[in-house]
């Protein structure tokens, strides 16, 4: 060690490389899909009303839709549970027979 000289010299660090992003070109087809990925406004419309919903997994649970948050929602079963539904995980969900709206 030599006196007042540092212990250790830290490396010179490098300059942060600037990621370029390149313009993103959608078709219209892609951004109907993405709406259609965020639209919920058929699961408002159903709420308080009994719905089926068919899981990714091939699970079907029935039950009254209480809640509706951007990536979950409740119903709530006939045993008097309430379920928290995850939308990731569902494939579908459909109104039952009974309380269709005819039009």
């Amino acid at each position: 060690m030599e006196r007042d000289k540092p212990i250790y010299v830290r490396p010179t660090a490098q300059p942060a490389r600037v990621a370029t992003k390149l313009p993103v070109k959608l078709t219209q087809e892609d951004i109907d899909r993405k709406q259609s990925q965020h639209d919920d406004q058929w699961l408002h419309e159903r709420k308080g009303k009994t719905v089926t919903v068919k899981f990714l997994d091939g699970e079907t649970l029935e039950g009254t839709v209480l809640n509706i948050r951007k990536f979950h929602f409740s119903i709530a079963m006939e045993n008097g549970m309430n379920v928290m539904v995850y939308k990731v995980g569902v494939k579908y969900v459909a109104m039952d027979e009974t309380e269709c709206d005819v039009r």
